[in-house]
Formats: structure tokens, C-alpha cells, sequence
């Protein structure tokens, strides 16, 4: 039987174009636009041209692009975006980097190799970028990029058209494995086996502007963090007026954050600073364990707290202390306390689980004690008898459970307890880290009553004013809901 040619071709025709619809390619191409964050380098001039990002690789589907890296500007801390800046400088941190990359995959896998002398922080979202590209449907997409960034994994993967919403951050520092093989280079592939060999090896980098340090730790093993050799005259401390130091912990072997696994630290030494030098230090711990916690002995011999010149801060998230000392007249956030030092007083906790004590104050914390009195403060959870006797229920802006245990972190509990009202930058008087109520005790943005919503297609953008939040330290209502 004689077969129609032309019914054959276009047979053929239709199976070819099958074919190419289902293959791996995904398609045609489309750009993925990457934003970075992090140091400049230039290795000859100062112009522009040869400023190239020196904190990582960064590679898209397998492929190194940093080489295509171009610098938009110096990233704004208030804003979060970068102005363009012709003078960056090669040595500069918080600068944005750029590239555009085609790619053909529906979803790629982006990966970030942070070199020697740096680590990676987190994945931020540029959520203002967002909003402005998807006025309608920016929650869900939001969504998504949260359970692609989840953990802050090195490698993660997602719709290429999403990249442009996240830039990975990277600060100056290093990573830290106590039971690593000596002779690292602090790099995540090899990791120093000690603090000591990190900060010796911070005290010979000279090629960085040093105001931001990182140390990332591994695992769960004790040691101490020294700090002492870094006195003034030291390279580090001589003309700096700020330095921030984060100490991070709970990381697996993959430097994924591992669920409520800490890093305990046994012990902390600030250094000596010479009285002639003003210095704002602001200390971030996260996921690490202390034994006994004395704020007061924290900084050493280096008696900053005489001086009204300097500011010293001290930040905690989702920190654990077994009693915690020297705490009288500071404000304590983000932290687990099991017990309180005899004699403290005046403490102010905010986002934290801590024991009751008649004067101090308690914002956003979970309350614990067998006889709790009158409590200055708001949205807090009382694991206790409300004061008129009632085993549970709402009263004077804080929410009353006597069997709420350890529950109080499960979200199942959303319904119950996220009803609380925002609470403004000003509630805390002393305060002057204004993320302590943006935030909850892991990061997790919280709405305050003075916030805009952004919902709003004008410039002119309204306060909240219906919006709930959650009781206690953790919240489960996410502020782009």
C-alpha cells in the first residue's frame, strides 16, 4: 500500500516538535538577573573597570559566573539598595555586584562557594524589588523563594526568574570546625580547626576593611572564644570606630543550619582598648549555648561601660543560658535563660524565655515561674495562673497558659496566640537597635504598629492598623501575609 508523503512529513513534524518540548533544555532562554552582596577587589588601578567581587564563586547551573560580575553600587543600610557609586574601592564591603545570565532549565540550582577570608550570612530578600515588579501576586512568590532559601543552604534551587529577588550576603570572616584537620585556610572546604587560628588569621589579612567580622562555627563541641589578642595596636582595633562581630553556631557539615542543634561556647574575651580611642562594638551571637552568661564580665578588662563615649550592644538569636549573670539595668534579647543570677533586677527581655522577676520588664517573651505577680510589658505568653485566677486566656496585653510547656513554638498554635497588637520602634524606652521588635527570636520579620503596609499604589502609604502579630518570642504570622 502506498503511503501520502505528505501525510508522513507532517507526521514526522509533529513527533519532532514533541521531542523538543519535552527535553531538558526547558525551552528558550531567559535571563537571570543576579545580585550579590559583598567586598571589592581591584588587583592594579582604581578605576571601576577592575573592581571585581572578591568574597566568592558564584555559580548558576553548574557555571561559574563571577568573572561577569559587575559592581552597581554601595549598598544602602537603611534602604537595602545600592546607589551607584564610580568610587568604589577595592577593599569596600556592601557592595552590590551584578550580572545577567542566560539560562534554559525551568529551574536551576544556585550555588555560592565563599573563598578563603570570607563567609557567606544569609540569602535576603529584596522584598521592595518585589513589590514594585509584582504588585499582584507578590505574596506567592515570596512564598516560594522562602522555601527555596530555607536554612540558608550554599546551594539552593529555583525558578531563574525568582534570582533576581535574593542576594546573597557575605561578610568578612571565617569558618570554624573544632574537630577539623589543622592547616585550614577558613574557607567552608576548610575550615580552621580553632578561634585562635581564625583570629590569627584575621590579624595578617590586611587587604579588607575589617569594621565587620563573621565567625560561622560547626557542630555542637564546646570551646572558648578569645578574643584579647585583638588590643589596640594589634592592626585591628587602631582606626576603627565601629565593629561588628557575629558569632554563628548550630551548622552541619553542610553549613545548613541543623534544626535546635547549638554550638556551646564555654567562655568570652573582649579585648583591652586603649581609653584614647571611641568604639561602638555590636556583638550578634545566634544558635549558640552558654553555660553561665555574665554580661557584665563579657568585655573583659576593657571597662567600656565607664565611658559615655562609647556604645557597646549585645545581640542573642535563639541563644540558650544556663543562668545568666550580670544582667541587672541591660536589655536582653533574643535569648533562652533558665535561670537568673540572685540579686538581678531591672532587666528588660524582649523575644526571649526567661524566669519571672518583680521589676523587670518583658516584651514579646514567654514568662515562666510558680508565682507571678503584676508584669510591666506586652505580648508576652505566661506559662502561669493569670493574676485573677483563670488558668488561661488574654488579660492585660498578654496571653496566659499554665500548661503551654515547650508548645508554645508549634505553629499549630497560630489561631491562638497570633492576636496580639504591634508594638511601636518607641515602646522600649533605651532601645536602639530597632530590629529587636522587627524582628522575633530567629529573624523572622514582625510587623509594628508604626510600619507601613505597602499595599498601597501611591507614594502616600498608610500605617497598620488591622494587622495582628504574635504573643510571645515567635511569630508565626509572617509580615508578608
Amino acid at each position: 500500500m502506498k503511503t501520502d508523503r505528505s501525510i508522513l512529513l507532517a507526521f514526522l513534524a509533529i513527533i519532532l516538535i514533541g521531542l523538543t518540548a519535552c527535553s531538558g533544555s526547558g525551552g528558550d532562554p531567559v535571563t537571570a538577573k543576579v545580585f550579590v552582596n559583598g567586598t571589592a577587589m581591584s588587583a592594579n588601578t582604581k578605576a571601576v573597570s577592575d573592581i571585581s567581587f572578591a568574597s566568592a564563586d558564584i555559580k548558576v547551573d553548574g557555571t561559574t559566573i563571577t568573572d561577569q560580575l559587575r559592581p552597581v553600587g554601595i549598598i544602602d543600610s537603611a534602604t537595602g539598595e545600592a546607589a551607584e557609586d564610580p568610587n568604589i574601592n577595592s577593599g569596600t564591603n556592601n557592595v552590590e555586584f551584578e550580572a545577567e545570565v542566560p539560562v534554559t532549565d525551568t529551574t536551576v540550582i544556585y550555588e555560592v562557594q565563599p573563598k578563603a577570608g570570607f563567609v557567606f550570612d544569609e540569602w535576603e530578600i529584596m522584598r521592595w524589588k518585589l513589590v514594585n515588579d509584582h504588585r499582584d501576586n507578590w505574596r506567592s512568590m515570596i512564598v516560594e523563594i522562602k522555601e527555596a532559601i530555607a536554612g540558608d543552604s550554599q546551594t539552593i534551587t529555583i525558578r531563574p526568574e525568582l534570582i533576581q529577588y535574593i542576594r546573597p550576603e557575605f561578610d568578612r570572616g571565617a569558618y570554624v570546625d573544632f574537630e577539623a584537620e589543622e592547616g585550614g585556610d577558613g574557607s567552608s572546604g576548610k575550615p580552621f580547626d580553632s578561634i585562635s587560628s581564625a583570629i590569627s588569621f584575621i590579624k595578617n589579612e590586611t587587604r579588607y576593611d575589617d569594621d565587620e567580622f563573621t565567625l560561622k562555627i560547626r557542630g555542637t563541641s564546646a570551646q572558648s572564644i578569645d578574643l584579647t589578642s585583638l588590643s589596640s595596636g594589634s592592626g585591628y582595633w587602631d582606626d576603627d570606630l565601629e565593629v561588628e562581630l557575629k558569632i554563628l553556631g548550630g551548622y552541619d557539615e553542610d553549613w545548613n543550619l541543623s534544626g535546635d542543634n547549638r554550638t556551646e561556647i564555654t567562655s568570652i574575651k573582649l579585648p583591652s582598648i586603649n581609653r584614647g580611642i571611641e568604639m561602638e562594638i555590636e556583638l550578634e551571637f545566634r544558635n549558640i549555648t552558654f553555660d553561665e552568661l555574665n554580661l557584665s564580665d563579657i568585655f573583659g578588662n576593657s571597662n567600656m561601660r565607664d565611658d559615655d563615649d562609647d556604645e557597646i550592644e549585645i545581640d542573642f538569636r535563639n541563644c540558650i543560658v544556663d543562668t545568666l549573670t550580670g544582667a541587672s539595668n541591660q536589655i536582653v534579647n533574643g535569648l533562652v535563660v533558665k535561670k537568673l543570677a540572685d540579686n538581678t533586677s531591672n532587666v528588660t527581655f524582649v523575644n526571649s524565655d526567661a524566669p519571672y522577676g518583680d521589676g523587670n520588664k518583658y516584651y514579646h517573651s514567654v514568662i515562666r515561674g510558680d508565682f507571678i505577680g503584676a508584669i510591666d510589658g506586652k505580648n508576652n505568653i505566661v506559662v502561669a495562673v493569670a493574676p485573677d485566677g483563670t488558668p488561661s486566656g488574654n488579660g492585660n496585653d498578654n496571653y496566659y497558659n499554665a500548661s503551654f510547656g515547650e508548645d508554645y513554638k508549634d505553629s499549630s498554635l497560630e489561631k491562638l496566640i497570633c492576636t496580639a497588637a504591634p508594638l511601636s520602634e518607641d515602646s522600649i524606652s533605651g532601645l536602639d537597635d530597632d530590629d529587636i521588635l522587627e524582628e522575633d527570636i530567629e529573624g523572622r520579620e514582625r510587623y509594628l504598629s508604626d510600619e507601613e503596609d505597602g499595599d498601597d499604589d501611591d507614594d502616600d502609604r498608610s500605617p497598620v492598623r488591622a494587622i495582628r502579630v504574635s504573643y510571645g518570642p515567635y511569630e508565626y504570622k509572617p509580615i508578608d501575609d
